[in-house]
């Protein structure tokens, strides 16, 4: 089977303006051989491979709030 048989389903994503540019900043690198959409799923495949090799990654990845990001790893100080 490709890809194209298996991408039967429809899922809608909400991003960042920062996510986009980094999307149409890879496309633009590679003309013709990239859409944004295409990068999308193929981050979205390589992303849940590599979580699946270790879940942990989900807890060391910056979390956009606003005013900025932090680190998201283990409980606040004093709330042991």
């Amino acid at each position: 089977m490709t890809d194209r048989e298996l991408a039967e389903h429809m899922m809608a994503l909400r991003v960042t303006a920062s996510d986009l540019e980094r999307l149409d900043t890879i496309v633009a690198t590679s003309p013709g051989l990239l859409t944004r959409h295409s990068l999308a799923r193929a981050a979205m495949r390589i992303g849940l491979e590599a979580i699946q090799k270790d879940p942990a990654v989900l807890f060391f990845q910056p979390i956009p709030k606003r005013g900025g990001a932090r680190p998201r790893a283990g409980r606040p100080k004093g709330k042991r």
